[in-house]
């Protein structure tokens, strides 16, 4: 197994859902200034229709679930700033071929931005900002690598972020 791509990139403004760059919504994590980008949905009020069939009914019960089953897929969050707030999210299974992907954006040049392992026995990544480029310290059974992308990447703009790994 091996990591097949490491990369970081800009990505202001590509979606329109991003925050903009003015978003007030960044807080302070362990003294880096993280935001990770949530996705906002605003369902619109339907108008009173006095000739509603069942057949509208329906349509527009099968939209809402499919309306839930997005907000299900498309999640973010926001650090509240405090030293002890962090995300969790399921087990990254690196034993299959597969990618992670995350975007940031901060003005401090060193701090943790994501950690998993297997639970202690051996293969883990670590992805930290380190003077202002992205490092990825990682071990799949192997040995411990490190790999070191990008630089000035404490700007204050978003970065997408994306890790490959390939089981050879």
């Amino acid at each position: 197994m091996a990591i097949t791509r490491i990369s970081c990139k800009d990505n202001i403004g590509s979606d329109d859902f991003r925050q903009r760059e003015n978003d007030k919504t960044s807080r302070n994590y362990d003294n880096m200034q993280t935001v990770v980008r949530r996705l906002k949905l605003h369902p619109q009020k339907a108008k009173p229709c006095a000739t509603r069939t069942l057949h509208q009914s329906i349509f527009v019960l099968l939209i809402l679930t499919s309306f839930i089953s997005i907000l299900d897929i498309c999640h973010g969050f926001v650090l509240d700033g405090s030293k002890n707030s962090f995300a969790q999210f399921r087990k990254w299974y690196t034993g299959l071929n597969g990618s992670l992907e995350l975007e940031f954006k901060t003005e401090q040049p060193n701090g943790l931005v994501l950690y998993t392992d297997d639970g202690g026995t051996y293969d883990f990544f670590e992805l930290k900002l380190v003077e202002g480029a992205l490092r990825l310290r990682y071990n799949l059974g192997g040995g411990a690598q490190i790999i070191t992308v990008g630089r000035d990447l404490h700007d204050g703009h978003w970065h997408k972020v994306q890790v490959s790994v390939k089981n050879t």
